[in-house]
């Protein structure tokens, strides 16, 4: 079971990610993409205040 380290957990978050976005995963990246450039943004907002 040494080769399996956190399986069980992976598995889970897949299962739990599923159920939260069943738009698929392509979908989130680009969400996950735009909500990083959004906040690199803010944050350079924030510098310069």
């Amino acid at each position: 079971m040494s080769g399996q380290k956190g399986g069980l957990s992976n598995k889970k978050k897949r299962e739990n990610f599923k159920a939260k976005h069943p738009e698929g995963r392509k979908a989130f990246a680009k969400a996950k993409k735009d909500a990083k450039k959004n906040k690199n943004v803010s944050i350079k907002r924030e510098k310069t205040n």
